[in-house]
């Protein structure tokens, strides 16, 4: 279990805590340049007695980043990530791997992995997500979160909304005898969203606690599925098919107008009076796309899923049983508070087009064996 502080002042009782704690050299302190020079400049003053990796701005969550910084890290006694998701990740295998204590100090609230125990880490060109270790402690100053870029923030808001998707999703699944998750793991995340924004003005402890609570989900279900269905499958098929359109974003930014993108299908879907399934997409087609190496490791349990719901269709009766979701925001509220916070809400605001987007829901469907609304719209 991750002890976390939260506050005004968990920045200074974070730099007291690991100099009360550990020995000049024995901790190895993971940045990158635009975060370290976020914190304050007393606190990187008294962090220079460790052994700091200072990465230049804007590194990736790569397999092989991970694993050349796992051997740099050996014989350290424990790993300090000062960041937010990319740093975290990268610590997260590494305290897994070499079987260190990871402290992780969050510089903004624009993620809900801090406290989950999976790193999203890519590897052979697909982003993957890899069962690690939670951090053992977590540190959020809530002066270095508000500080941060209103587009991490955004980020944040955009990995919280997407519950609303994520329900559906469930429901969808669940109607085919396949619940990913106990639904009760999203209640906490409802509570915190409905505190979120104020008009104009993002509630950044609502925030932080939102994505908080979306984090021990996932810890909770020992699976990413409390927290990514049919949005952030599609985000990832967008940054395989249009890896340079997308790269400019946040994976937040991404997911939020995903959100709104599969929030309309969904919408469409609770409308019909039947449920019909996709065409299967052929191995050729799916290929085409991904790449062989790809495809062969992800079209196997896309055609068991395919086929798993084709068994199962002819006996549901959609129009009787469709669930009503009276917490859950549609595509139009969806917007709404998205704009509220500043966020973007459609493809044209991250640079995609919609012949871009229907493309990569037709591939995302085959990236994992979740039952989402991409199996069906």
């Amino acid at each position: 279990m991750t002890q976390t502080i939260l506050g005004d002042d968990a920045l200074p009782q974070c730099i007291d805590f690991l100099l009360n704690r550990y020995a000049s050299d024995t901790l190895y302190v993971l940045s990158d340049h635009h975060c370290w020079q976020a914190l304050p400049q007393a606190s990187r003053a008294a962090l220079q007695m460790f052994h700091l990796n200072i990465l230049p701005e804007s590194p990736k969550a790569e397999m092989a980043l991970a694993q050349r910084l796992s051997i740099e890290a050996l014989h350290h006694h424990g790993i300090v990530s000062i960041g937010s998701g990319t740093l975290t990740d990268l610590a997260k295998y590494i305290s897994y791997h070499n079987k260190i204590p990871h402290i992780a100090v969050g510089t903004a609230a624009s993620m809900n992995g801090y406290v989950s125990a999976n790193a999203s880490l890519l590897e052979a060109g697909h982003k993957q997500s890899f069962a690690v270790k939670a951090p053992d402690f977590l540190f959020l100053d809530i002066q270095l979160l508000t500080a941060a870029h209103s587009r991490l923030t955004c980020a944040g808001v955009g990995d919280t909304l997407c519950r609303s998707t994520i329900l559906a999703d469930h429901a969808l699944a669940t109607l085919c005898h396949a619940p990913p998750f106990d639904l009760h793991l999203l209640q906490k995340v409802e509570y915190e969203e409905a505190a979120l924004s104020n008009r104009d003005t993002i509630n950044i402890k609502a925030l932080a606690n939102a994505l908080l609570a979306s984090g021990n989900a996932m810890k909770e279900a020992k699976s990413s599925a409390p927290a990514s269905q049919s949005e952030h499958m599609l985000v990832h098929a967008c940054e395989l098919l249009y890896p340079e359109a997308c790269a400019p974003y946040y994976h937040g930014e991404l997911v939020a107008v995903a959100t709104v993108i599969c929030a309309e299908l969904q919408d469409q879907l609770w409308h019909k009076s039947t449920l019909q399934l996709r065409p299967l997409l052929s191995y050729a087609e799916a290929s085409s796309v991904l790449g062989e190496t790809l495809t062969q490791s992800l079209y196997p349990s896309y055609v068991h899923k395919y086929q798993l719901l084709a068994e199962r269709l002819p006996s549901l009766q959609w129009k009787a049983q469709r669930p009503t979701f009276p917490n859950r925001l549609n595509a139009s509220q969806l917007v709404t508070k998205l704009q509220e916070c500043g966020c973007p809400a459609s493809p044209n605001e991250i640079g995609l087009t919609e012949a871009q987007i229907k493309a990569a829901s037709a591939i995302a469907r085959v990236t994992r064996d979740r039952i989402t609304i991409l199996d069906f719209c």
